[in-house]
């Protein structure tokens, strides 16, 4: 555990492509020692075996042929891999919160085959990256690596940067002339060092053939319904984290999390992603409000944007709001438990909260999925918990990422869907409130009158 916890203290990192190449190659060593290709199956609850796995560890093998020697290349996956789709393949790689909600759903929908010890299968490919237990990387460790793009390098016009195998020839040119080699590839993520996945999720705890049923099944998306259903939420709870991740705990009694994802959205070239950081946003001083409201909590926003970035956005919606630009909160220190650095903030009305971001993925998730309570926008929740009174109506778009996705199909607490509406009533904000935690409106409700008009 405390290797784990240097691990996600740890800031980004910066592979060379050599170490990366040489654990691909090692690891294609490893499969044909266990008797070829034709081994790397696993058995299916059902008792029939699949065919080899088609999926190589560079699932876009086709773009990395030039960056990877060609006897190194063809690797199929291990034979305890786990078949994440349910259909012969494996879900390629983007992000965590993708990748992991289709494993959770698979387990919870169809069992453990009894072979399956490996549920996370290693992948390089266009959008990301996961390697297991990886030398080179850190002087006298071998952690695992995760990384991701730091912006989609697909270009203006191209078909998409979430299409798999199926990349057109433009996309392919682009690709190979935005990244001429190993190294230029490596240096377009960011990295981090890991505990291996099927460890931190505490699945190499799952019962064999165990399933889940369905829980709460009109609040929540299926899939994080589904998920709820199984052992999972609980093998997660159990796994001991808070040990090793603290979250800045700050004494409160409870811990309310808000997620909000901004960064990429700003960067990104469709006009509509755009608009969904400003909804975002928006839907993040709404919860600021709710959260105000709430007695003996502390209060962690998690982003991938900075405390001073989220607060200059939320001055842009004043201006769009009333024309006058005025910031909705103020940020503070910076401090630190250890492994995360994080940043007070206040809002107009004194309203004290902590700020995360840019740091460990999986140390975000854990500081979301963790909380008592988790405040999400409506698009987080199938019908969502604004459905019984009028703060339903000027949602607009605000997209639910599948990382808050995966930290609700985690969460053993409660949530709440707060509207993202510029207009929300102190009376709305107050039912809000009272629905929290199922308790009566607390009576500090003059601390959100001044928001009224941000």
């Amino acid at each position: 555990v405390s290797a784990w916890r240097r691990y996600l203290a740890a800031p980004s990192v910066e592979p060379s492509w050599a170490a990366v190449h040489r654990h691909i190659c090692e690891r294609r060593e490893t499969c044909l020692k266990r008797g070829g290709p034709e081994a790397c199956t696993w058995e299916s609850p059902d008792g029939a075996m699949r065919p080899p796995n088609p999926t190589s560890m560079l699932s876009h093998d086709p773009l990395f042929a030039p960056y990877v020697d060609k006897s190194c290349r063809g690797y199929e996956v291990p034979p305890t891999q786990f078949d994440a789709t349910g259909d012969g393949g494996t879900f390629p790689w983007d992000g965590i919160g993708h990748k992991a909600l289709r494993i959770f759903e698979r387990i919870a929908k169809n069992g453990t085959p009894p072979a399956t010890r490996h549920f996370f299968d290693e992948d390089v490919n266009v959008n990301a990256l996961y390697l297991e237990r990886v030398q080179g990387i850190v002087d006298g460790s071998a952690p695992s690596l995760y990384c991701h793009e730091t912006k989609s390098w697909v270009p203006e016009g191209g078909h998409c940067n979430r299409c798999g195998l199926n990349h057109t020839l433009m996309e392919a040119q682009h690709f190979r002339r935005t990244f001429p080699d190993g190294e230029a590839y490596m240096r377009g993520l960011e990295c981090y060092q890991m505990p291996p996945l099927d460890e931190w999720f505490a699945l190499t705890e799952m019962s064999d053939g165990a399933r889940g049923r369905a829980d709460d099944g009109l609040d929540f998306q299926p899939i994080v319904a589904t998920i709820r259903g199984s052992q999972i939420p609980s093998n997660y709870a159990a796994a001991g984290h808070d040990a090793v991740v603290p979250c800045g705990r700050r004494g409160a009694a409870r811990r309310v999390s808000i997620h909000v994802r901004v960064g990429d959205l700003l960067h990104a070239l469709d006009t509509r992603l755009a608009s969904a950081a400003r909804g975002a946003v928006r839907f993040l001083l709404n919860a600021l409000r709710v959260a105000a409201l709430l007695d003996d909590v502390s209060v962690l926003v998690v982003s991938d944007s900075s405390a001073a970035t989220l607060a200059d956005l939320g001055a842009d919606i004043t201006e769009r709001v009333t024309g006058s630009r005025v910031e909705p909160f103020q940020p503070g220190k910076t401090w630190s438990d250890g492994v995360s650095r994080f940043q007070s903030a206040t809002t107009r009305d004194g309203f004290q909260f902590d700020v995360v971001s840019n740091g460990n993925p999986l140390v975000a998730l854990h500081c979301v999925a963790s909380a008592d309570l988790i405040l999400t926008p409506p698009s987080c929740k199938e019908r969502s918990d604004c459905r019984n009174f009028k703060t339903c109506k000027g949602l607009g778009k605000v997209r639910c990422s599948n990382f808050a996705s995966l930290a609700l199909a985690l969460s053993v607490g409660a949530s709440l869907a707060v509207s993202n509406d510029p207009r929300l009533s102190d009376g709305d904000v107050r039912r809000y409130a009272a629905g929290a935690f199922g308790q009566p409106t607390p009576s500090r409700g003059a601390n959100v009158s001044a928001w009224r008009r941000y």
